[in-house]
């Protein structure tokens, strides 16, 4: 299946989750699993990008630099606060294993 063919192009208003499951006819995990195969694929394929953003509650495709700049910008600051998350974590895991030793 092509996700693709399902995706709205920039300028059209962005499906929803709920909205591409009753397209496809698939489940959600299904379509988000089709979605990041899409946007990690190579070769990378034309029209434009898979894009998503929170506040527009949806996906769309595109080719528009400036919006996948934003886009690229808001990924990064979600991979940073999951960075700091993960080596919270990961010193809370240290911590304990160094009290559980005692």
């Amino acid at each position: 299946m092509n996700i693709l063919e399902y995706i709205p192009f920039r300028g059209d208003p962005p499906i929803t989750r709920k909205e591409l499951e009753k397209r496809t006819g698939l489940d959600d995990r299904t379509n988000r699993a089709f979605i990041e195969k899409e946007r990690t694929s190579e070769p990378i394929n034309p029209p434009g990008v898979i894009l998503s953003s929170s506040h527009s509650k949806g996906y769309w495709v595109s080719d528009y630099e400036p919006e996948i700049k934003e886009f690229n910008q808001e990924l990064t600051s979600r991979i940073r606060k999951l960075q700091k998350i993960l080596i919270h974590n990961e010193q809370f895991l240290l911590l304990k294993s160094r009290m559980d030793r005692r």
